[in-house]
C-alpha cells in the first residue's frame, strides 16, 4: 500500500501528516496505516520528503509502536502525485494500492481496494495494463471551508471508466438546483452533479502501470518547465486510458470520507474519529490494533 505523505500542508497551515486528530493525538495518516494493514495489505510504503521524514517516523512510532511493515521512500522533488507514485513504483514490481496520507477513507473502502488489487494481480496476464479506483460521490467529498481539487470520473456500464477530468475549486453552488461549481484546467467555469463520481486518489495499480508511468514522466520532463504543471496521478492515468495503454475500472464506492484541506476541517475530523472510538471501530490505543502486524 503506497501512502502519499510528502505534502507541505500549505493551505492547512501545519504538517497534516502528524496533526493530532484522534482522541489520543494520532494523525489521520496513522489511522490510514492501521486500516490498510487490517484490510490485508502486507506492507505500507510511505512516500515522504526529507524535511518531514523524522516527524512522521516519530509520530507513527509514538502511536503505533515499532516493528511494523512500513517502508519510507523519498520524493526528492515535489513534482506531483504521479511522481510520488512513480518513486514508490521504482522500488517494487507488484500490484499496489495508492491513497493520500491526509484523507480518511473508511475501513470498508480500504478493504474493497485490497480485494481489487488482489484481482488486478491475479489478472495480470491481460494484454493491457490495468488500474482501478474506489470512487466517492462528489457531494460527499467536499470541504465546507473552501473549494477543493477533485477528479471528475465518468463511468460507463460495467464500471468502465471513460474519462477523468481534474477540476479545481469545487464547492457547492449558490443555487442548490445547479449542482456543484468549479473550474477546469483552463480556469473556465464548470458545473457537475452532486452525484458525480470523484477520485480521491484511492487507486489500485497493476504491475504494468510502473513502466507506463516511467514513459509518461520522461515525456513530461521533456516539456518546457513553464506551463507544464504538476505530474498528477489522475491526469496521467487518464492520458494512458485515452491512448489505449491502460484499462481503468470503478472497483467500488466509499461511503464515508473526511480530510484536511483547510485548518477548520480538523474540528469535524476530530468529532468523527471520537465517534468511531466511542462505537468500538477503533480501540482506545491504536497500538493494540497494530499488534497483529508486528514483525
Amino acid at each position: 500500500m503506497v501512502l502519499l505523505a510528502a505534502g507541505r500542508s500549505t493551505r492547512f497551515g501545519t504538517l497534516k501528516q502528524v496533526a493530532p486528530i484522534g482522541p489520543s493525538g494520532a494523525s489521520i495518516l496513522t489511522y490510514t496505516v492501521v486500516d490498510a494493514l487490517a484490510a490485508g495489505f502486507g506492507e505500507i510504503v510511505l512516500v515522504i520528503g526529507d524535511e518531514v521524514e523524522e516527524a512522521i517516523r516519530t509520530h507513527l512510532s509514538a502511536h503505533l509502536g515499532e516493528r511494523l511493515p512500513i517502508r519510507f521512500v523519498d520524493q526528492s522533488e515535489p513534482l506531483g502525485t504521479g511522481h510520488a507514485v512513480l518513486m514508490a513504483a521504482r522500488t517494487t514490481d507488484q500490484a499496489a494500492g495508492v491513497a493520500n496520507g491526509d484523507d480518511f477513507y473508511g475501513r470498508d473502502a480500504m478493504t474493497a481496494l485490497c480485494q481489487a488489487v488482489r484481482e488486478l494481480a491475479a489478472g495480470e496476464k491481460s494484454t493491457s495494463a490495468r488500474a482501478c479506483l474506489i470512487g466517492y460521490r462528489m457531494a460527499h467529498a467536499l470541504s465546507p471551508h473552501g473549494g477543493v481539487s477533485r477528479g471528475h470520473v465518468e463511468v460507463a456500464d460495467g464500471g468502465v471508466v471513460t474519462a477523468i477530468t481534474e477540476l479545481h475549486d469545487v464547492r457547492r453552488s449558490d443555487d442548490p438546483s445547479a449542482g456543484l461549481a468549479g473550474h477546469d484546467g483552463q480556469g473556465g467555469d464548470v458545473s457537475v452533479p452532486s452525484s458525480a463520481w470523484a477520485s480521491m486518489n484511492l487507486w489500485g495499480l497493476g504491475r504494468g502501470c510502473g513502466p507506463l508511468l516511467e514513459r509518461k514522466f520522461d515525456a513530461w520532463q521533456s516539456r518546457p518547465v513553464q506551463g507544464r504543471g504538476e505530474f498528477a496521478i489522475s491526469t496521467v492515468l487518464n492520458e494512458l486510458r485515452r491512448e489505449g495503454s491502460l484499462e481503468i475500472g470503478l472497483a467500488g464506492s466509499g461511503e464515508e470520507w473526511f480530510g484536511l484541506t483547510f485548518s477548520p476541517d480538523a474540528d469535524e475530523a476530530r468529532r468523527r474519529l471520537e465517534a468511531k472510538h466511542a462505537d468500538g471501530t477503533y480501540p482506545v490505543s491504536l497500538k493494540e490494533m497494530a499488534d497483529p502486524f508486528r514483525g
